[in-house]
């Protein structure tokens, strides 16, 4: 049950790989259904939320010669890139090491970037639905000093459209604008 008996909201699954089928494409990063629902979002000046449990740009690079992805030296885990400091982290230990697309295994520059975080969907996002005013919420943008208030403040008090993040972004919010809710998998 819901608070106050609120009807329980519709729910749509997208099948991204039939999405990719029936343009003879890529598999999109945001479906044709969420843009199309994002910008009608906007249009009538309600806002969305996109959730996406993964921080960053891309989630791996992987090498196109060899196939061996850029790991963490210390933990041994796939690095993540971060497209504007141009850098791939470690999201365990917080190692960091210059971006480069020159294989650490074979020596080719051959690196291609694979998956997606919170800072590639706002990019696409700002993409699909110009004019749309976007808050990205995750550990990146909240490590600063009342940087979570001050975004979820604003995003309450519809200084922007749409809020892409991690978890936090599904803790509980009550935004009385909110009126769609999009989960992106990458």
């Amino acid at each position: 049950k819901r608070f106050a008996s609120q009807p329980l909201p519709s729910v749509s699954t997208v099948d991204l790989g039939r999405c990719a089928r029936d343009v003879k494409g890529e598999v999109p990063l945001i479906s044709r259904q969420l843009a199309d629902a994002l910008i009608q979002t906007v249009e009538r000046k309600e806002q969305a939320i996109l959730f996406l449990n993964r921080r960053g740009f891309n989630t791996v690079l992987v090498c196109d010669q060899c196939g061996a992805a850029k790991k963490c030296a210390s933990c041994d885990v796939s690095l993540t890139h971060h497209k504007q400091a141009k850098v791939l982290v470690c999201h365990y230990c917080n190692a960091t090491e210059e971006y480069s697309s020159k294989c650490n295994e074979c020596g080719a520059n051959a690196m291609q970037p694979y998956g997606a975080g919170t800072q590639r969907v706002a990019e696409e996002v700002a993409r699909l639905v110009p004019g749309g005013n976007i808050i990205r919420l995750d550990r990146d943008i909240t490590s600063k000093t009342g940087a979570l208030e001050k975004n979820l403040s604003a995003f309450r008090n519809h200084e922007a459209d749409i809020l892409i993040g991690t978890q936090m972004v599904a803790k509980g919010h009550d935004f009385p604008n909110l009126k769609l809710v999009g989960i992106v998998d990458s």
